[in-house]
């Protein structure tokens, strides 16, 4: 199971941290059989899904901080620095309970009928390791009062500093994982119960 990681409030922790949810989370990617990887848990999305989600996002983050800087300041500066982790995290939660939802290219489009669903698997997997592997390129380029100055846009959370988008996408990565995960043992012990 992914353990909860909270990264420092300095640049070299959040990308440790970054590295380590990566790192912790692509085996549970990989170890679900294809039937289950592409199966919808419930009425949810299956882990595919949530997988493509997560690279949708993470490259949203990436393609804006590879942006020239300048092109930011349409977004506004921050005068007052970063939210903390925990901050960051309350405001996507509470978000999330007054109802918001993945909307436009967050969703993820239904599988492609041209290929086999391990091609596809192995091209989804693909995507997981560069995207991971391009932000935490990035990252190096940003200094820390630039993560603290510059903004990006949320499309419910409004603007929020470079580090509080870092911040949101460590901790929505690892909510995503944790309810595949939680939904899938689930399903796992009610199966193997209705055997018995």
């Amino acid at each position: 199971m992914l353990n909860a990681i909270i990264p420092g409030p300095d640049k070299a922790s959040l990308i440790k941290s970054l590295q380590a949810m990566h790192d912790a989370s692509t085996p549970i990617w990989v170890e679900f059989p294809e039937s289950v990887f592409f199966a919808p848990q419930g009425t949810s999305w299956s882990p595919a899904e949530h997988c493509r989600h997560l690279n949708t996002s993470i490259r949203a983050v990436t393609r804006g901080m590879k942006m020239p800087k300048v092109a930011l300041l349409g977004f506004g500066v921050s005068l007052k620095g970063s939210q903390t982790y925990e901050e960051v995290k309350a405001h996507y939660l509470q978000v999330l309970k007054d109802g918001a939802k993945a909307t436009g290219p967050y969703i993820p489009k239904p599988n492609p009928e041209d290929m086999s669903l391990s091609e596809w698997r192995s091209i989804i997997m693909t995507r997981w390791e560069e995207s991971a592997a391009s932000l935490q390129e990035a990252i190096q380029g940003w200094t820390e009062a630039s993560l603290d100055r510059y903004r990006l846009p949320h499309p419910w959370m409004g603007n929020l500093t470079v580090r509080e988008m870092l911040f949101f996408t460590l901790y929505h990565n690892q909510h995503h994982i944790k309810q595949v995960y939680e939904r899938a043992v689930r399903s796992s012990r009610a199966n193997s119960e209705s055997d018995d």
